[in-house]
């Protein structure tokens, strides 16, 4: 008997805890249909396209309702208010487009269908929003650019350090949309887009000061798994410090490894490539890595540890860092002066920078660094020392000039297509156009070329080669024939696009999406090389350059 007596209390107790739970859900849930009603209208409807009303205004005002919106029956009145809110529907239904030429992997307006949340005239106007929609590739919030979109007119609110609740989910809101409808990648994001909707409405309502609203939104700007997925506040850069190691560095096996010192630096503070670091200002670098990767977005392993880990994890508030490392198998304990301009920061991908555009490596090998040419005529000339030559190779691992064309032009006998770009579509958002041929094949240079270089090309990769190296590296790729040498790039391809939010946050995308002719991607997953060469701390320490070894090793081989 006491114990039945003990569970009924207990239940009794737990009660108003899963009311509340409930509630709570549901709130959430109403703030999400909030979100997606407002961003249907707002790249949808021809009014605001026009920009004739303050769509940011009117989400403020209608927050309130929407949260207080507790039965069905509240919850129907208020989507139609905001609808209505928005003006006429275009005079007539836009012709729905052959969606087989588009790509629609990121297209989703399944929650317009939702009958346990919507009632039938509720779908019906939510369906409408979308059918009677504007037909230009110019609104007011956005507009078709020549690759990505353009987001125009968007308020940063930068006196708001730390807005109002409403503002808070207007920041939420607002990149989720642009997220949801222009981001081509989307739809290889970590999480699903709508899971994280839900997820971060009680964060941003939580954030109980400036520092944890723009940490909250750093989060979020993560979850889209994007190299190019930059982020910058001045409350955010006051969190991480304004001080900055004099050197470059990267993760490798989860260590922090010294990777490129000026020669000023090593005097001054004895740090040499190679070095180990494994403890900043008392911290196991673990501990730190742990702390800090989630405010910041990347595409694969290789962005984090070498791309964007790199930029921050060593920045603090003091001009001085004490750290440990080891070298030549001892532990040693050294202070280390920051900057507040990394004055001498170098990274690995930096060192070669003195390197000539071109020249031979070994006996009838060339060797050309960077693509780093200025002209066509430039370009002829370098192929024409390099005529007889039994193989060329093209070193992509820092960021290349965009010249891709002026080498392809010499390689292949004649136009080739080696990508397909997918953009937004300004007219049915979340949907994207295919832009292939004829451009695409004009990017590799003339029509025909009747003398091609007849020798084999390879083509180095590495951690730093994303974004237009990844490009470049596609191109060279389509050289028949062509090897490609090194390790997995950063996976970051596509025109960066810039998104601001309020509290003075500006973030970017990679606005456009980046295929092989035949759809295969490299959002994610990069250049994966034919021929993998892993650089280790030794490779570092000793200076040794083995994946530009392993590629003479290769071209020798061939020409045997």
């Amino acid at each position: 008997m006491k114990n039945k007596l003990y569970i009924l209390c207990l239940l009794i107790m737990l009660f108003p805890l899963h009311v509340m739970a409930q509630k709570h859900s549901t709130e959430i849930q109403r703030l999400a249909t909030l979100a997606k009603t407002w961003g249907l209208l707002k790249y949808h409807n021809p009014n605001i396209a026009k920009g004739s009303i303050n769509w940011d205004s009117v989400l403020v005002a209608h927050v309130a309702a929407f949260r207080r919106a507790n039965t069905s029956k509240e919850l129907n009145k208020a989507v139609r208010t905001l609808i209505t809110t928005a003006g006429p529907k275009a005079a007539k239904a836009v012709l729905t487009p052959d969606t087989s030429q588009l790509f629609m992997k990121n297209y989703d307006v399944n929650w317009t269908h939702n009958n346990k949340l919507f009632d039938k005239r509720t779908r019906q106007q939510l369906h409408d929003v979308i059918a009677y929609r504007h037909d230009t590739t110019s609104t007011y919030y956005v507009r078709s650019g020549g690759t990505g979109p353009v987001f125009t007119n968007e308020k940063p609110y930068k006196n708001m350090q730390y807005p109002a609740a409403e503002y808070r989910l207007l920041a939420l809101f607002r990149y989720w949309n642009t997220i949801h409808y222009f981001f081509p990648y989307k739809y290889i994001t970590d999480k699903d887009w709508n899971q994280v909707l839900e997820e971060y409405i009680p964060q941003f309502l939580a954030a109980p000061n400036a520092a944890q609203y723009a940490l909250t939104a750093a989060r979020l700007v993560a979850e889209i798994n994007d190299t190019h997925g930059y982020f910058t506040s001045p409350v955010f850069e006051a969190y991480l410090g304004e001080y900055k190691a004099p050197f470059g560095y990267a993760i490798l096996d989860d260590k922090l490894v010294v990777d490129g010192v000026q020669d000023s630096v090593m005097r001054v503070h004895d740090i040499l490539p190679g070095d180990v670091i494994t403890h900043v200002d008392g911290r196991e670098v673990k501990e730190l890595i742990k702390e800090r990767e989630q405010y910041f977005s990347y595409s694969n392993p290789t962005g984090r540890n070498y791309n964007i880990l790199p930029m921050h994890l060593l920045r603090g508030h003091t001009d001085e860092m004490e750290i440990i490392f080891t070298r030549d198998y001892q532990s040693i304990t050294k202070k280390i002066k920051r900057y507040k301009q990394a004055y001498g920061m170098m990274s690995l991908a930096q060192k070669f920078l003195d390197r000539p555009a071109a020249k031979e490596v070994s006996k009838g090998i060339g060797y050309i660094y960077n693509l780093k040419v200025t002209s066509q005529e430039q370009a002829d000339s370098i192929y024409a020392a390099m005529a007889d030559y039994t193989a060329i190779i093209y070193d992509l691992r820092a960021t290349p000039d965009h010249t891709f064309r002026w080498h392809t032009a010499h390689l292949l006998p004649k136009r080739t297509p080696f990508t397909s770009f997918a953009h937004s579509n300004v007219k049915l958002p979340g949907s994207y156009m295919w832009l292939k041929s004829p451009y695409a094949e004009s990017l590799t240079g003339p029509e025909s070329n009747p003398a091609p270089f007849k020798g084999k090309v390879y083509i180095l990769v590495g951690p730093y080669t994303f974004s237009i190296g990844e490009f470049s590296a596609m191109a060279l790729r389509a050289v028949p024939g062509a090897t490609v040498v090194g390790s997995q790039t950063a996976g970051a391809d596509g025109d960066v696009t810039r998104i601001v939010l309020p509290g003075g946050i500006t973030t970017m995308i990679s606005g456009l999406g980046i295929y092989y002719p035949d759809g295969g991607q490299t959002q994610r997953i990069g250049i994966v090389p034919d021929v993998e060469v892993l650089e280790t701390a030794e490779d570092i320490k000793s200076g040794r350059d083995v994946v530009l070894e392993r590629a003479v090793e290769l071209a020798k081989k061939e020409s045997l």
